[in-house]
């Protein structure tokens, strides 16, 4: 029996029940055991007010967990997951990447951000999310928003916003389908590019697990293993986490060639050929060495 550390928000769950159907598929029976993490636990308070006080707001607890062998792996939407978690864990495998883009949810029918209504007030707490919106629609303001996705979109219903910026990914991974009273313009990446590894469920265990890591491996999705760890070695060129505003997204363009594109006031895009961890750090060098030369 798999032990499955999870956050318990519904989108967690959502999640560890999605590794449980694959690890169900190949023979492994799993359940789930969850923990609260500092976000979970303060849910009032602003998420960069709480990162303040250092990484791993959602991701400590868990990884305690898993040091402490209370679970066998941990799951996680891997963009909360500090390119840096400790040392004794290991990223060992990503499950197949979904729709990556982000999505405006409107009260109102809007055909993009431009047609919102000046002082417009959307709901977001990412960093990078208000930079975009700084940058292609300087009329509308952004507000902090918490809480889960139902939470967030009930927030807009009540009139507190005119708008949320959600993730596509959660918005399929927890099957809502939006009333007719509710809107939804997905967000194209020249207007919002998605955060590093937006989209990519993320499964950590014990370094030293190899009865864990080969089982786990044999679900391992390696298109999206090896563009989440190309997004994972620009944020550690950069030193950045999701409190940073800055946007890393990789594309595949053909089974072996890797595009990706860096945002951070400005944007660059590098193509190389991928098949291995060392070709990822290989391709973030080469980005964040072009990026910087354009300051």
């Amino acid at each position: 029996m798999i032990r499955i550390g999870s956050r318990a928000s519904p989108l967690a769950m959502a999640q560890s029940e999605q590794l449980q159907q694959a690890l169900a598929a190949i023979g492994e029976e799993s359940c789930v055991i969850t923990r609260s993490s500092l976000a979970d636990e303060n849910p009032h308070i602003p998420v960069r007010q709480l990162a303040s006080g250092g990484k791993g707001i959602f991701t400590k607890q868990l990884d305690e967990a898993l040091i402490n062998c209370e679970v066998a792996c941990a799951v996680h939407s891997l963009k909360d997951v500090p390119f840096d978690p400790p040392t004794d864990l290991i990223l060992a495998c990503c499950l197949k990447r979904e729709d990556a883009h982000d999505v405006l949810v409107t009260k109102r029918d809007y055909d993009s951000l431009a047609s919102l209504p000046h002082g417009a007030i959307i709901g977001t707490s990412s960093p990078r999310r208000i930079a975009f919106l700084r940058q292609h629609a300087p009329h509308i303001t952004a507000r902090d928003i918490r809480g889960n996705v139902m939470t967030r979109i009930n927030q807009l219903r009540a009139h507190d916003y005119d708008g949320v910026i959600l993730a596509a990914a959660g918005l399929k991974r927890l099957g809502i389908t939006l009333a007719d009273d509710i809107h939804a313009i997905a967000l194209v990446h020249t207007i919002m590019l998605p955060a590093a590894c937006q989209a990519i469920i993320g499964v950590l265990c014990r370094r030293d697990d190899k009865d864990t890591i080969h089982v786990l491996q044999r679900l391992n999705h390696m298109p999206s293993y090896l563009a989440a760890m190309s997004e994972r070695a620009v944020l550690r060129a950069l030193n950045a986490d999701c409190q940073t505003a800055i946007a890393v997204h990789a594309s595949w363009l053909t089974p072996t060639r890797l595009e990706m594109t860096l945002w951070q006031e400005t944007a660059v895009t590098q193509q190389a050929t991928v098949t291995t961890p060392a070709h990822c750090d290989e391709l973030a060098t080469q980005l964040v060495q072009q990026w910087k030369a354009r300051l």
